[in-house]
């Protein structure tokens, strides 16, 4: 990982602490993905820290009309071939789907992926 990406990194843990952990809310978020033949959602992958998510985009702008937050995770805690199967995102008893277009991928300065949210239901 470059330089970039470890401060980037160490950007969302400490938001992470501050704006999630802090508050009391669950540490970990866990991507779901659909399980092929029945469609239920299961495990995926976890992420302990190293993200947040936030009710604006990465540049303070409101989010499209159907988004309720953009999740942010670092670059190196979730694989581009795990992306692929995400299709939902589980964080304590919140479960949120994931709005295309999103994905967006790591680019240029921005050494993280961002995902928009918007609410699916409580679990």
């Amino acid at each position: 990982m470059s330089l970039l990406a470890d401060v980037q990194a160490a950007n969302l843990r400490w938001s992470h602490r501050l704006n999630h952990v802090d508050q009391g809310e669950t540490e970990k978020i866990v991507f779901l993905k659909r399980a092929p033949g029945t469609n239920a959602l299961a495990a995926l992958v976890t992420v302990d820290e190293n993200w947040s998510y936030s009710s604006v985009d990465r540049n303070g702008n409101r989010l499209p009309p159907d988004v309720l937050f953009e999740l942010r995770v670092a670059e190196d805690s979730i694989s581009s071939s795990d992306l692929k199967q995400a299709a939902a995102i589980q964080h304590g008893s919140q479960l949120f789907q994931i709005v295309r277009p999103s994905p967006f991928e790591p680019t240029g300065f921005e050494r993280f992926w961002r995902f928009w949210l918007a609410p699916a239901e409580d679990v």
